[in-house]
């Protein structure tokens, strides 16, 4: 995985914007969400996934999703400082 790519944080909801981003991607190999397993698991979004790169924010929010074929070995999820405020 390349960590030099362009990161994104949607926080708008009941809007499509989620929906529209993971339908439109096509360089993203990995995504990370954290938000409703009912609504995010329709688009393939596991925990199990998830739960194998730690995150402080791991649990039954935490979702990850290969959008492209990988073999990549995960490691740790960092959200950015700024995130923690939002708590």
């Amino acid at each position: 995985m390349n960590l030099d790519q362009s990161w994104f944080c949607l926080s708008t909801q009941a809007r499509g914007v989620g929906s529209a981003f993971i339908r439109a991607q096509d360089s993203y190999g990995l995504v990370f969400v954290l938000g409703e397993p009912a609504f995010y698991r329709r688009f393939g979004f596991s925990t199990d996934l998830a739960a194998q790169s730690p995150c402080v924010y791991s649990g039954p929010y935490f979702m990850a999703l290969f959008l492209l074929p990988s073999d990549v070995a995960l490691g740790a999820a960092v959200y950015a400082q700024t995130f923690a405020r939002l708590s």
